[in-house]
């Protein structure tokens, strides 16, 4: 038996030569499960799918969270017009558990005489396939890129106000101002465009970034709306193109912007999946609204046939070096020992100040049908070393399950071993679970992001609590 003394000597012993850690996941035990509103006293109560959970986003407004939900194939209870899909805000209730989803209004009031509701909602324009959320105001876009205007498909968004949810802006690729040349060159051009399909915020000049992947016979085309703090119901949109992109391409399939190079100049990102004869391809280029053809800085090229290379992009600073770096998600690469193919990849870039170069890949665990790297996420600091930590999406995981994988910034480049897999097949018994992911927001307050989660192929999204663990390790 030891003495008083001699268990206060061995504690000291223990505590010299090792240290408590504070470490972070998320907990899977208590997450919260948000599914679209039914009243059982509404025609449309008969549980039609509605693909809630397709995109997902938060907004915080002082210490109270909003959570946007979107549902493309959703019938609005507030717009006439059949199956437009919809958008709804969600809410957690007082009891920390149960929650409750409304459909977003989208009430026109502020627009004036200049827009007809009519002609701003169409049967089957997709409404809420691609939510954004950014800008100097945290203002929210809900893009519809089947929009039917004149009979062609052309999308549409609209900016909302995060306070009350009105649109406070109606952005059309048709309302664009160009000069007589260009306006020739567009001829016949601008059809089934899919304006709407991706969006991005710039960073540093409140200006909104739009892929239309469906331009010029789907070359595609990225549009910038530039405008988006003034008090008018419409912007000022511009058009980039690439001339030498081949047909079929989806140029505008995903965008994002970034600050990569010495320049220190905000650069859009732009996929094309389908590009380079199906290789795909992601295109660094100038935010140019003076210039109907993009200047490109550079070309990243995709590494195997089909992989769908620039399906989903995230560009944020892993090594803290002042640049960001580059993530592209490939979701359908196929490595050599899994034939059966749909594995997925995601492949870095970082910056050496001039151009991007590939500095590691992730593969999640390489499971057959995964597609890992479908969405990709910024999620903060998770492990509280400093560097900004990442989410990747394998929505197809374990025959459609689907799962979540959590990455550390800092050792993602010496280690591929992830922090920690969601799996919803023995978490949450929910399908497409992945297809979506949004954090970087501290639903309750405890200095720890969140994480939500899109499960559209079982109309639900999912709130992970962050959790903060205590673990000894040694330090000789």
């Amino acid at each position: 038996m030891y003495s008083t003394s001699q268990y206060e000597i061995l504690l000291y012993l223990i505590l010299i030569n090792c240290s408590l850690a504070l470490t972070f996941n998320y907990d899977t035990e208590h997450a919260i499960i948000f599914k679209p509103h039914v009243s059982h006293n509404d025609v449309h109560h008969d549980t039609d799918y509605q693909a809630f959970g397709s995109s997902v986003a938060m907004i915080k407004l002082n210490k109270t969270t909003r959570i946007i939900v979107g549902a493309p194939k959703g019938k609005s209870r507030l717009i006439k017009t059949h199956q437009t899909g919809l958008a709804y805000s969600c809410k957690i209730n007082q009891d920390g558990m149960t929650t409750s989803c409304k459909e977003i209004r989208l009430s026109t009031r502020y627009l004036g005489k200049s827009f007809k509701t009519k002609h701003l909602f169409t049967s089957g324009m997709n409404l809420g396939l691609n939510i954004a959320v950014g800008g100097s105001n945290n203002l929210l876009t809900i893009c519809g890129h089947l929009h039917n205007l004149a009979n062609q498909p052309s999308g549409i968004c609209f900016l909302v106000s995060p306070v009350n949810m009105d649109i406070i802006k109606v952005l059309l690729p048709k309302s664009k101002k160009l000069s007589g040349s260009n306006q020739q060159k567009l001829m016949g051009k601008a059809v089934h465009e899919m304006f709407g399909f991706s969006s991005a915020f710039t960073r540093t000049s409140n200006q909104l970034i739009f892929g239309a992947p469906g331009y010029d016979i789907f070359r595609g085309a990225i549009y910038t709306a530039s405008n988006i703090n003034k008090m008018s119901p419409t912007a000022n949109i511009s058009i980039n193109t690439i001339n030498e992109i081949d047909q079929d391409s989806y140029f505008g399939y995903s965008v994002t912007t970034g600050i990569f190079f010495k320049s220190q100049s905000e650069l859009a990102v732009v996929g094309a999946p389908r590009s380079h004869e199906l290789i795909g391809q992601v295109y660094i280029v100038e935010i140019n609204q003076n210039d109907l053809n993009g200047n490109v800085i550079q070309i990243i090229e995709g590494h195997q046939f089909g992989e769908y290379f620039g399906c989903s992009m995230l560009s944020i600073d892993l090594n803290n070096n002042g640049y960001d770096d580059l993530l592209v998600g490939a979701p359908l690469y196929m490595p050599e020992h899994n034939p059966k193919g749909d594995c997925g990849r995601v492949y870095i870039y970082s910056s050496n100040g001039v151009h991007l170069v590939q500095s590691a890949i992730i593969d999640g665990d390489s499971i057959f049908g995964s597609r890992f790297g479908s969405s990709l996420a910024y999620i903060g600091d998770l492990d509280g070393d400093s560097f900004n930590d990442i989410a990747v999406g394998a929505p197809q995981e374990n025959e459609g399950s689907g799962s979540v994988y959590i990455y550390s910034a800092r050792l993602i480049k010496t280690s591929k071993k992830y922090l920690q897999k969601i799996d919803s097949s023995k978490s949450f018994d929910l399908l497409g679970f992945g297809s979506s992911i949004y954090s970087g927001i501290d639903v309750d307050n405890d200095n720890c992001p969140d994480l939500l989660v899109g499960s559209y192929m079982s109309d639900a999204a999912v709130l992970l609590k962050c959790r903060r663990n205590q673990k000894l390790i040694h330090t000789t």
